[in-house]
């Protein structure tokens, strides 16, 4: 097993942070941590620790008049605001995108103490 320095083609492609890779581990190094007591609080995350997904809208949308749609999909609902006092049309989306821990196993909690 070897620690696998970040190369400049790396860098650009793994996000701010990315420090290399160990095991097949990415390593990202952070300045920003939140503090709770004397402890700093951090996490370490594999892959298919969290799963992605967006809720269907139409359970938080109903009360929208079907007149205001002006896009419905599963997962997207885009609906219009007409003022004719100013003659401006305004379009919203409501979109619920949702994250999961999928595997807790993949997922550890770190706490350092100061």
């Amino acid at each position: 097993m070897q620690f696998q320095q970040a190369t400049a083609d790396q860098l650009a492609g793994m996000g701010p942070g990315f420090q290399g890779s160990w095991n097949n581990v990415d390593i990202y190094q952070s300045d920003s941590v939140s503090a709770s007591g004397g402890n700093r609080r951090g996490a370490m995350f594999g892959q298919g620790c969290f799963a992605y997904t967006l809720a269907q809208v139409a359970g938080f949308q109903r009360h929208v008049p079907a007149d205001h749609v002006w896009l419905s999909l599963p997962e997207l609902l885009i609906e219009m605001d007409r003022s004719a006092a100013n003659g401006m049309t305004t379009l919203y989306g409501n979109i619920y995108p949702s994250v999961v821990e999928a595997e807790d196993l993949r997922g550890v909690s770190i706490t350092t103490d100061q």
